[in-house]
């Protein structure tokens, strides 16, 4: 278990909104759910792009698999044929979706069977340094948040 101290003097305001800040950094669950809700909407977004959101598309499918999937009436587009491994990345409570908020963290993952498979050779969940300054902007806000309420 992690634990946080911190030890403040001054006058009763200070204290009070940095006690309020330090008692929401050791408890950000709230924090996390929003860093959940913007990882599926990045991984919206990555699914989008095919793979390329963060710069470099994904490998493209031979020209057989396209066919194959055309004619079985499959989305032709890479890595959506069902659209189960994209939903289990990119929709809040889907089949084949793994996640686990704490106060500390938020986990997304997919449980589809070939996703492990698919991410090697697709990179899934490659965010970029804009991905990850929003979901600093998160906590940073929810802590900043926490601060200015302080109360005496």
């Amino acid at each position: 278990m992690a634990e946080f101290f911190i030890t403040i003097q001054g006058d009763k305001r200070a204290v009070a909104k940095y006690r309020s800040m330090a008692y929401a950094a050791a408890n950000a669950r709230p924090a996390m759910e929003l860093v959940l809700a913007r990882m599926l909407e990045i991984e919206e977004d990555i699914f989008d792009t095919e793979g390329a959101h963060s710069g470099k598309p994904w490998a493209a499918i031979t020209e057989e698999w396209w066919f194959r999937k055309y004619h079985a009436g499959l989305d032709t587009r890479i890595l959506h044929a069902t659209l189960k491994l994209r939903e289990s990345l990119s929709v809040f409570e889907a089949e084949g979706q793994f996640t686990r908020v704490t106060n500390r963290s938020a986990t997304l993952a997919s449980e589809v069977e070939y996703a492990g498979v698919q991410n090697k050779a697709r990179p899934l969940n490659k965010f970029t340094k804009a991905d990850t300054v929003s979901i600093r902007k998160i906590i940073s806000e929810y802590l900043i948040t926490a601060f200015r309420a302080g109360k005496e």
